[in-house]
């Protein structure tokens, strides 16, 4: 399980993290997505977080990929994203995900607890 895409949800502060490695496919994308929104701690409205630090910068192909998928699943569009890069490719190619998912409430970050902060913050949950 540990080399697979996977998510946890924070109830508490509505935050779902995406976990596991780099690289998943958009395939596998559109099913731990659709799995978080039937998830019964899952509302519409939690943030998603990303931590990219140390990945190879996201192919185009996977970009296209997840963002149709976003598209596709109106539980997440009005969702915020924070993702955390260390790199210029990933921050490039998560502005490319921002633009062709229609994301306004997407922010790249270098801090983790950063990023959740904001996920966090009172104006995330409204």
């Amino acid at each position: 399980m540990g080399d697979q895409l996977r998510y946890a949800i924070d109830a508490e502060l509505c935050i779902v993290e995406l976990l596991g490695p780099d690289g998943p496919s958009p395939k596998e994308v559109e099913q731990v997505l659709k799995a978080v929104v039937a998830d019964s701690d899952f509302r519409p409205g939690c943030g998603f977080l990303r931590d990219r630090r140390g990945f190879q910068m996201q192919p185009v192909g996977l970009v296209h990929g997840l963002s149709r998928v976003i598209r596709e699943l109106p539980e997440i569009q009005e969702s915020r994203w924070a993702v955390v890069v260390s790199d210029q490719g990933n921050y490039g190619m998560t502005r490319m995900l921002q633009i062709l998912a229609d994301l306004t409430e997407l922010r790249i970050f270098e801090d983790p607890d950063l990023a959740k902060r904001w996920l966090a913050s009172p104006s995330a949950q409204s």
